[in-house]
């Protein structure tokens, strides 16, 4: 006989949720190079990922000189293949020659034009597995703009009069359009997480994006982890601390906050073509909610998306829990509405949208509910 264990069917399915992410759920983004499967490249890559322990010390002198697109794969097969993800620390020394010890002690580094002379053909950056778990989107961005380039000295103009043009901050890749940050369901627990606070401080360092991924990402808010937290005011009113609550988007249908800080993404990528939120079901509605005349522009910066992909992203079978067969149709049902809504919104004007989601027949549905 066996015993009904909540437990163990969370395990099971996060389990799941783990592998599929990490074994291919998460696709990579259109357009980014991948090895074929069986060729000598993915076997190498592979073997290399799988004792990345090693090769990390091993080679540690050497790794930057493999050309760039296999430096770019490196990355993501040891966020896929080594159980530890890929750190930050690792990644620098992918992309970054390690110092030289001189003779006398001293540590020569690169000068800033050869880093980027080195990376400048690195167009895209898959770090499922990696993000969320063993980097955070804080240690990306100080290795996407090292001290070393920061300090870079600046051109001195002719006059003191010449107008100075707007310039970004430089970057150790200077052409990067194709950024995943899928996180993988489950994985991340002893991990650094998430934060949309510094993804927005990342993006906007990052307008070139055209292609970004966030996967499995938690709903758009500035404090998560005070979600359920509650202040108490001198006259002994309690209030919420957070600007999203545990009921905001179930009971208020309250978007508030998650709106502002997709308006707030979109901004500073304007340039974005394709975005993919799989496993994102909960917060799908954010995408076409209008909050007192606050809503995602598709006709304004985010005008250039073509391709929105909106999967429920679990494992779906006829042994699924009924509350997970739900979601997977309520899932599927917002993506369809989404694709309705901004197809009305552009009014033929614009860009054709493209929405990649799960469909839905009679007999799927007798399946699973």
């Amino acid at each position: 006989m066996s015993v009904w264990n909540p437990k163990a069917i969370n395990a099971t399915r996060y389990n799941s949720a783990h592998a599929i992410a990490v074994r291919g759920a998460v696709k990579g983004l259109p357009g980014s190079y991948e090895p074929d499967k069986g060729s000598l490249t993915d076997l190498l890559l592979r073997r290399m990922a799988l004792n990345w322990e090693l090769q990390r010390d091993y080679d540690r002198y050497y790794l930057h000189t493999l050309p760039s697109r296999v430096r770019a794969s490196l990355a993501r097969y040891v966020g896929l293949w080594y159980e530890a993800g890929l750190s930050a620390a690792d990644l620098r020394n992918i992309l970054i020659p390690p110092a030289v010890e001189e003779e006398d002690g001293a540590q020569l580094s690169q000068e800033p034009e050869d880093l980027v002379s080195l990376n400048n053909d690195i167009y895209f950056l898959d770090l499922t597995g990696s993000i969320g778990c063993s980097m955070s989107v804080k240690e990306l961005a100080d290795v996407l703009f090292p001290l070393q380039l920061a300090l870079a000295p600046e051109e001195v103009h002719d006059s003191w009069d010449t107008a100075e043009a707007p310039s970004l901050r430089p970057r150790l890749l200077p052409n990067i359009t194709h950024l995943c940050l899928a996180v993988t369901p489950g994985a991340g627990a002893d991990g650094p997480g998430v934060s949309w606070k510094q993804l927005l401080a990342l993006a906007a360092k990052l307008p070139t994006l055209t292609h970004l991924s966030l996967a499995y990402w938690p709903e758009p808010a500035l404090t998560p982890k005070a979600k359920f937290a509650t202040i108490v005011s001198p006259e002994g009113h309690t209030s919420q601390y957070a600007g999203t609550g545990a009921y905001s988007h179930t009971l208020d249908d309250d978007w508030t906050e998650a709106v502002i800080m997709l308006r707030k993404l979109s901004k500073c990528l304007y340039g974005l073509e394709h975005l993919d939120i799989t496993g994102c079901g909960a917060w799908f509605k954010a995408l076409m909610v209008n909050v007192d005349g606050d809503k995602v522009d598709w006709n304004g910066p985010w005008s250039k998306v073509s391709s929105l992909v909106l999967k429920y992203g679990y494992e779906i079978s006829e042994n699924t829990p009924i509350a997970d067969g739900q979601r997977y149709l309520e899932a599927a049902e917002m993506a369809k509405a989404i694709e309705r809504y901004i197809v009305g919104q552009r009014g033929g004007k614009g860009r054709f949208i493209t929405v990649e989601r799960d469909q839905i027949d009679e007999a799927f549905t007798q399946t699973v509910i």
